[in-house]
């Protein structure tokens, strides 16, 4: 089974400070009425986008493999001190191992999926990126075919907030880079 773990908030301190390595890197906005995101899995079970519930208190459950009120509270569910990342979970299960990139560090298969490029909506550009990173991001295939909204991610000098400026596309990456 593969997970994809996002979240509604792009704009959170703590999580570009920790997923981005401090604002290196780039957030993706994606739309989330696409159908990517409500496909059927080869057993059947939906793709729907699942929200991570907070608690302090663990929930008791029977085990019902194929049941997804099972999956939803054993794979949904987190301590309530990570209520901040609100995360959004979609689960998809893959029946052919064969077709897996490799290992992970348990010996289990990695799975990629690929996702239109019309999901994507929006890309948000970390203040510490570097350009070759932006470079690298600028030739991911199909990236500059569509409408796609482009932010800079600025830094408040008053509160300990960040805010996204809109920014007009990739045309010039010295333009963005200096754009803080």
């Amino acid at each position: 089974m593969g997970v994809l773990s996002l979240s509604r908030n792009n704009m959170n301190l703590l999580m570009w400070s920790h997923y981005t390595e401090n604002y290196k890197g780039f957030v993706l906005g994606l739309d989330d009425t696409n159908e990517f995101f409500y496909q059927k899995c080869p057993s059947g079970i939906s793709t729907m986008p699942q929200d991570v519930r907070y608690t302090s208190q663990r929930s008791q459950v029977k085990i019902k493999p194929r049941d997804l009120d099972y999956y939803r509270k054993t794979l949904c569910e987190k301590p309530i001190d990570w209520a901040y990342e609100e995360e959004v979970r979609i689960f998809k299960f893959f029946t052919n191992k064969s077709k897996s990139f490799g290992k992970d560090e348990w010996g289990l298969p990695v799975f990629l999926v690929n996702f239109p490029p019309e999901l994507v909506k929006e890309i948000y550009i970390g203040f510490n990126m570097s350009a070759k990173n932006l470079e690298q991001i600028l030739t991911i295939p199909n990236i500059s075919q569509h409408d796609i909204g482009w932010y800079k991610i600025k830094s408040s000098k008053i509160k300990y907030d960040i805010h996204a400026e809109p920014y007009n596309g990739p045309q010039n990456l010295n333009q963005l880079l200096s754009y803080t």
